[in-house]
């Protein structure tokens, strides 16, 4: 401890050697160093290196305030020294540890220090004058205080060739001592964490290093000097910290109660409180609290200076989208103009990464970074995970460096393939860090800590409402974002679009991607525009949303015009995907005994039709489950509406309680499995004895778990995901299925439909049960059927149905298969085409009814 020492009340050059008498001694018991000092030269570390040896052995901190004044060659191990720390975190290493002699020698390196998280600096501005303050406090565990001043700078010079003096005071030998020495200690304190102590300006030295507010040229820092400006109001703007107003006034104070004050805290100011402003506050409206600042200091007769950085932001920010709606435009004719460009790009990108875009996805992905706002519309299997790796590969790359980290926003299933995507996109070139949400492993307090650490943070759809003030607070102008599968932010004015929207606001770069873009109407639009062009859409776009709902040709074309150069799709034929072979329906017909079941059950739903649609699909596959009652749990994805979406279209207060008699139960316990069942077990036995790892498709979960006992029984290893099992442990079986060691897998659209590559394992699947969900449809067939595929890889889909006998009722399994086959046509056609057209109304329960009525 600090007290079982003993100090001279002054010490003396060059009588006394102070690095070794009084530094070396007094770090030697300490765990904090605090020091304020008018110059500083990384040299005079040398002289009590040896005392910031125990200061690090005792876990403790150096904080250093200096003025702008520093040496070009100190400055740039400073700079240094906060690039590797920065590294050090990025790639999740261990800190350097002080464990040999080599080490131990490097604690003279100030970039060293900073390194391993030793010292910290901050850097004192003042508008007229010089900073001077020269003071130091070093403490011990038990709260004992050393403090000293004089005319000792922490300087090399100081320790070694000027006649200098520093006074101690030893704050445990009497109580006014203690009282001083304290008061010093809160002073240090609150300046460090202010910023601001009167005039004085103080700066985070990392932050100087990225702030355009300060630049450093011959030898000092030079701020930005409106900070400095007496007796006004100083409005500036910092990348990391969004909008500030630095009060310098002297003669007047800001009345708050002044309408326009008043009007700019509500709008604008967290809290109500004065000058805090919101960090999601869009460039337009800063040039709004410009001019009204300008306003009030007009009529109060105070002065209001704007700081060059608040300009820059703000032409930084703006996006001219009539400039780039032609760039668009000439990106998608692929001009000749880009050539030169585009080439760099592929042989950055192609530096970075292991594995080569083909043409049309260098293309996209290129076309992406110079849009910086858009979408990827290109259909399942295209790759676009690869193209938005691309666009990242060259905007993080050294060369550019205009992006940090990526943020993807997506469905939980899409969380393996953006990992994946990431190892084979990136190889050993780079190693990922990731935050998963979803991960069994992930806390919350991560996005607060070493957030920057990560390359790529991962956050479902359904726990977007909890993480997006987190969300919010990590994303700047250095972040890539992407919404992938965008469709899933359903509804103007839904909660999803609620928290989506906002979250992409202090992103340059800002991605929308899906293969299903407008199935309803161009409504559907809406959100994902806004997501990309909030600020711009009114100007621009200026439709509203019930213009969109209702758009006839003519406003349809003026959609389209307007939206063309901000989105681009890639289909498989563009890619040479070789086509699937035609569907192999597989019918059985109905036994007595089976058609008798199903004459029951048109009798006794005749009056509830969508009840009947979902025992009729439930019998023709697993009769055992019109004895059970059934709600949105007997789905293999549990849970309904916009936070869950269930694997058909019911609402959460759907269910049917059986409710038989005694000739009832005498038909339906007569069948504990039906032919079509059979058949599926028949088929995809003979399909893995042909060598083939099929994927089977159902929709309840007790059918999905009877087909995995029964493919058990038969000796198959049977991997099983549906919504219920965890996405960790769903990772991990699908891994495994891609690796091989499964047979069969057997899951449902819903959890499984979407961004799960399937296809380099199995090139068969199975659907023993299916809905009119044409989205679930389309997306699960491309699990086997994406880009990757050899040229003459045979693709077969077996779509499972039992049929009445003729003549009699029959179950629905062929009318929802041409019902999907119609809409899948419309859908292809749409996809291929040139403009965005809606398909069809995606009102699967309507749907249903509608046809189940016109069958009564």
């Amino acid at each position: 401890m600090l007290t079982d020492l003993t100090f001279k009340p002054g010490y003396t050059t060059p009588d006394d050697d102070i690095g070794k008498d009084f530094y070396n001694k007094a770090l030697s018991v300490s765990n904090q160093y605090d020091r304020v000092t008018g110059y500083f030269t990384a040299g005079a570390l040398l002289y009590y290196a040896k005392g910031l040896e125990s200061l690090y052995a005792n876990q403790g901190h150096f904080r250093l305030i200096m003025s702008a004044e520093l040496p070009e060659e100190d400055y740039n191990l400073i700079k240094n020294g906060y690039d590797a720390r920065k590294l050090y975190a990025r790639r999740n290493l261990n800190l350097p540890n002080v464990t040999d002699s080599l080490d131990k020698t490097k604690l003279a390196n100030v970039g060293y220090l900073i390194q391993m998280g030793l010292l910290d600096i901050k850097v004192g501005f003042i508008p007229q004058g010089l900073f001077h303050a020269k003071y130091g406090i070093i403490s011990d565990s038990e709260g004992n205080r050393v403090y000293f001043s004089g005319s000792f700078n922490e300087t090399a010079n100081a320790f070694k060739n000027n006649f200098e003096r520093i006074d101690i005071k030893q704050g445990w030998l009497t109580p006014e001592y203690k009282s001083y020495v304290d008061e010093q200690q809160v002073q240090f304190d609150d300046f460090w964490n202010e910023e601001r102590d009167g005039a004085l300006f103080l700066k985070e030295f990392d932050d100087l290093l990225k702030d355009e507010l300060i630049t450093y040229s011959k030898g000092r820092f030079i701020v930005d000097s409106s900070l400095l400006k007496d007796d006004a109001l100083v409005v500036y703007y910092e990348d990391n910290n969004g909008l500030h107003v630095k009060d310098n006034l002297v003669t007047k104070q800001v009345n708050e109660s002044q309408r326009r004050i008043r009007n700019l805290k509500i709008r604008y100011m967290d809290g109500n409180q004065l000058w805090n402003f919101r960090h999601d506050i869009s460039y337009k409206d800063i040039e709004k609290i410009v001019s009204e600042l300008r306003a009030y200091g007009e009529f109060e007769n105070i002065t209001i200076v704007v700081s060059d950085s608040v300009n820059k932001y703000i032409e930084s920010s703006r996006f001219e989208i009539d400039e780039i709606y032609n760039r668009g435009l000439m990106l998608k004719n692929k001009d000749s103009y880009f050539d030169v460009d585009r080439n760099a790009f592929i042989e950055i990108v192609n530096s970075e990464t292991i594995r080569p875009l083909r043409d049309i996805q260098a293309w996209v992905s290129y076309y992406m970074t110079k849009m910086k706002r858009t979408g990827n519309f290109s259909v399942p299997g295209a790759g676009k995970t690869a193209m938005m790796y691309g666009t990242f590969a060259y905007l993080s790359s050294p060369i550019i460096n205009e992006v940090d980290q990526l943020v993807v926003i997506g469905p939980k299933s899409s969380f393996l393939a953006w990992k994946d995507e990431y190892q084979a996109m990136f190889g050993n070139k780079r190693t990922l860090n990731v935050l998963d949400v979803q991960d069994s492993d992930f806390r919350e307090e991560q996005f607060h800590r070493n957030v920057n650490q990560y390359d790529l943070i991962m956050v479902n759809y359904e726990s977007l409402s909890r993480y997006a003030k987190d969300l919010k607070s990590i994303i700047n102008a250095r972040t890539m974002v992407v919404f992938d599968e965008v469709h899933k932010v359903k509804g103007v004015g839904g909660v999803r679009a609620d928290f989506a929207v906002p979250l992409a606001d202090n992103a340059v770069y800002r991605y929308v991607l899906t293969g299903t873009p407008i199935p309803n109407s161009y409504e559907d639009v809406y959100n994902l525009l806004h997501i990309l062009f909030k600020d711009e859409y009114d100007d621009f776009f200026g439709f509203s949303p019930m213009e969109l709902k209702k758009a006839d040709l003519v406003l349809a074309k003026a959609i389209n015009e307007k939206f063309f150069p901000f989105y681009w799709r890639v289909t498989k034929s563009q890619l040479g995907v070789p086509e699937a072979n035609p569907d192999h329906i597989i019918a059985k017909t109905a036994s007595d005994d089976e058609q008798a079941v199903i004459d029951l059950l048109w009798k006794k739903y005749s009056r509830e039709p969508f009840k009947l649609y979902i025992r009729l699909m439930q019998f023709a596959s697993n009769p055992e489950l019109l004895l059970k009652k059934v709600d949105s749990s007997s789905f293999a994805e549990a849970g309904m509406g916009e936070e869950g979406e269930g694997a058909v279209d019911v609402n959460e207060n759907f269910e049917d309680t059986p409710d038989y008699d005694g000739n009832d139960f005498e038909v339906l316990s007569k069948l504990k499995t039906t032919g079509k069942f059979e058949a599926s077990i028949d088929l995809i036995s003979n399909l893995i004895s042909e060598g083939e790892r099929p994927v089977v498709w159902a929709v309840f979960i007790d059918t999905i778990d009877k087909i995995a006992k029964r493919l058990n029984s038969k000796g198959y290893r049977v991997a099983v995901v549906y919504g219920q099992i965890a996405a960790d442990e769903r990772e991990k079986i699908i891994k495994d299925f891609q690796q091989e060691k499964y047979d069969v897998i057997i899951t449902n659209p819903h959890t499984l439909a979407e961004s799960v590559s399937l296809h380099h394992v199995s090139h068969a699947a199975v659907y023993v049960e299916y809905t009119f969900n044409l989205t679930h449809m389309l997306q699960s067939r491309d699990r086997i059927h994406r880009l990757g595929l050899p040229e003459h890889q045979e693709t077969n889909y077996y779509y499972m149905q039992l049929a009445g006998q003729e003549h009699q009722r029959s179950t629905i399994d062929a009318l929802v298969y041409e019902r999907l086959e119609k809409k899948r046509d419309i859908m292809i056609n749409a996809i291929e085409g040139t403009e965005l057209t809606p398909t069809f109304n995606e009102d699967e329960k309507a749907e249903i009814i509608a046809m189940m009525q016109g069958l009564l």
